[in-house]
């Protein structure tokens, strides 16, 4: 359940933010979102590869935690076991909405109120007691933005690699293929090796080029997931 509000100093003055990291705060996830904007430093040590919406088609950027439902393998106990932890994760449970109901609004912050890391006794407080933001709210706010300005560059990409047929259903054997696996896509290798001068350059110029040779070397992160024979 959720209950996203847009966030208010006076409204939400008492609110506090249980700050750390583990399953209680809804991270041991097989799969999570990330961001083009991301893929530099992600690349370095996670597998990124597409999963498609079953109900609407379209496809989204991912990162697997896990080789099964349930499971990241990159958190121990309370604590990730990786230099990067993706936005998604950090600004939780901060989230930007559109200020104007008819969606023509800029994105104003917004707060999960039941989200588990909410608390109005324990956790970091949002407002001090003139109400105004502390320093957990400001860092909010910036990972938030960031969060804003990767979604189009993200759908951008993947426009570009969908029409010039780079990404392929996945046929790896190290995730549990009774999880979400059947969604999951992947950069053609050959297609990339073989795309036409204008394709190239089509991606290059779109800053996409580099990205699509980075989601594919990627894939070799996950041999963490294989099972020993």
């Amino acid at each position: 359940m959720v209950d996203v509000v847009i966030l208010d100093a006076e409204t939400h003055h008492d609110l506090r933010v249980i700050e750390g990291s583990g399953s209680q705060f809804g991270e041991n996830i097989q799969f999570a979102p990330v961001l083009a904007t991301e893929l530099r430093q992600l690349v370095l040590e996670y597998p990124v590869l597409f999963m498609k919406n079953p109900e609407t088609g379209k496809f989204g950027l991912v990162v697997v935690l896990g080789a099964k439902p349930d499971e990241n393998r990159y958190l121990e106990a309370d604590r990730w076991q990786s230099s990067y932890i993706p936005i998604h994760f950090r600004r939780a449970p901060f989230l930007a909405v559109q200020s104007a109901s008819d969606g023509s609004g800029s994105g104003a912050l917004a707060i999960d109120l039941e989200h588990m890391r909410i608390s109005r006794d324990r956790g970091t407080r949002l407002f001090d007691d003139a109400r105004q933001p502390g320093a957990l709210l400001a860092e909010a706010r910036r990972l938030v933005s960031l969060a804003m300005a990767g979604v189009r560059p993200t759908e951008r990409m993947i426009e570009l690699f969908v029409e010039r047929g780079l990404v392929v259903p996945w046929r790896g054997t190290e995730i549990d293929p009774g999880s979400a696996a059947s969604l999951l896509y992947a950069i053609d290798e050959q297609a990339l090796a073989e795309l036409e001068q204008a394709d190239l350059g089509d991606l290059h110029r779109g800053g996409f080029l580099q990205a699509a040779f980075l989601v594919a070397a990627s894939r070799g992160h996950l041999s963490r997931f294989a099972v020993p024979t």
